[in-house]
């Protein structure tokens, strides 16, 4: 009966087709470059929240951007709001400069410097302690900058100093190469309250699924906890009703309650499946 349904040409199962050939022709140079850019930026800022024991449930303020590539910047600006959803950040800032977000520490070389140097080793590697922040962005560029030491002057490159990047008050930073992200932890009471609901969104669709309710089925929800809890929940009680697809909010304690963690609260919640 179905075989008669099926184009002429339409193969009896996709298992019997030749594998796709690669065709050059067919590759988007400008568009895998976007999400490489974007790609990094965003596992950089994961690797800080995983760092710091910053979870990806809690919202954050604010994701901070440097980079040395106009190219990579534009690329960013481009997918912002890709990369707040990724990182579960408000708003993503774009910095001038990346001493906005760390201060410098220059140290010497050794190993590249002490054939060069010699007996000025020790003099050259106070010289470097003492760099200008202009010379620290020179090296950073990739340039040389002249350094006196003793009765003779040479050309510092890039690969004789090591420079150490210290994090200012309240972010969290790491580089890669031109690119330096940073990551405000500092959490308001609305961004508490927000990470709060999230946690109990993420239970409750766990007790959803252990419940044995399809994905459509619309619930009656109970709830009891403590009163930031529920503070939180009424704050944010149209996402947390439209995420879990609940009809009803009722604050009461049922005897088949489970406790669900909210941060570094606990909820009791329980579900029944609503009247059609």
């Amino acid at each position: 009966m179905y075989s008669n349904l099926r184009s002429p040409s339409m193969p009896e199962s996709v298992h019997l087709c030749d594998f796709p050939v690669y065709d050059a022709s067919r590759r988007d140079p400008g568009l895998e470059r976007r999400m490489k850019v974007t790609m990094k930026t965003v596992s950089m800022g994961r690797s800080l929240r995983t760092d710091y024991a910053l979870k990806i449930r809690q919202p954050l303020s604010a994701l901070h951007v440097v980079t040395r590539d106009p190219d990579e910047r534009r690329i960013l600006q481009e997918m912002e709001e890709l990369i707040k959803d990724e990182l579960n950040v408000k708003a993503v800032v774009f910095r001038e400069n990346e001493d906005e977000l760390v201060e410098y520490r220059a140290k010497a070389n050794f190993r590249t410097l002490g054939k060069q140097l010699g007996k000025d080793m020790k003099a050259a590697a106070a010289g470097i302690e003492l760099l200008t922040l202009s010379d620290i962005h020179a090296l950073l560029a990739g340039q040389g900058v002249e350094l006196a030491v003793a009765d003779r002057t040479f050309t510092l490159t890039p690969d004789g100093v090591e420079i150490q990047r210290i994090e200012k008050e309240n972010l969290k930073v790491i580089n890669e190469g031109s690119l330096t992200v940073a990551l405000d932890p500092a959490l308001t009471p609305a961004l508490v309250e927000e990470g709060l609901v999230r946690d109990l969104v993420r239970g409750i669709q766990n007790l959803r699924k252990d419940s044995g309710l399809e994905v459509t089925d619309r619930i009656e929800l109970f709830l009891a906890g403590s009163d930031s809890v529920r503070t939180a929940a009424e704050h944010f009680r149209e996402h947390l009703l439209s995420e879990t697809l609940a009809v009803s909010l009722t604050w009461q304690k049922t005897a088949d309650a489970q406790e669900i963690d909210c941060g570094e609260e606990s909820c009791s919640v329980s579900l029944k499946k609503a009247p059609v």
